[in-house]
């Protein structure tokens, strides 16, 4: 328990560290959460997965414009239900400060449709198959997803 809290005052330490940079690349963070495990830890997750580059079939890649997905984390829960994490900057402008009232910029629903995306992907069986033989992970259909960032 001690070693825990050790390393997870490194991370915060580190997190800050990034923060206070004013760090702008989505790199930089994906890195920092590989290399922090223990912040998943504490959030209740089993075990954290970076996949890259899931391959799409002709129509998934006609409706996204991309020829493959890049999720940043596969989280499983304690439960081994898994779901989907999406890492935002803290220098995407997300919120709109209007006096009175909030509102969000345009580009939220681009980021919503990038992850919708991602959990469509696992409808799929054959695609499910292919990350349980790639990456041994069984992700289950229509896994949940959140996107994670700052304001």
């Amino acid at each position: 328990m001690l070693m825990e809290r050790e390393e997870l005052e490194l991370a915060i330490a580190e997190l800050q560290t990034l923060l206070d940079a004013n760090e702008n690349r989505e790199q930089s963070f994906q890195h920092y959460f590989e290399n922090n495990k223990v912040v998943f830890d504490v959030m209740g997750y089993q075990a954290a997965h970076p996949l890259k580059h899931l391959p799409l079939d002709e129509e998934m890649k006609a409706k996204t414009g991309v020829t493959y997905l890049e999720p940043d984390f596969i989280l499983q829960r304690r439960n081994s239900i898994y779901e989907i994490l999406d890492l935002k900057t803290p220098q995407e402008k997300l919120i709109r400060d209007i006096p009175n009232r909030e509102t969000f910029y345009s580009k939220i629903n681009e980021y919503i449709s990038q992850v919708v995306n991602y959990s469509e992907y696992f409808d799929d069986k054959a695609n499910r198959d292919w990350v349980k033989k790639s990456h041994s992970i069984d992700v289950h259909k229509d896994p949940d997803v959140t996107i994670v960032a700052a304001h």
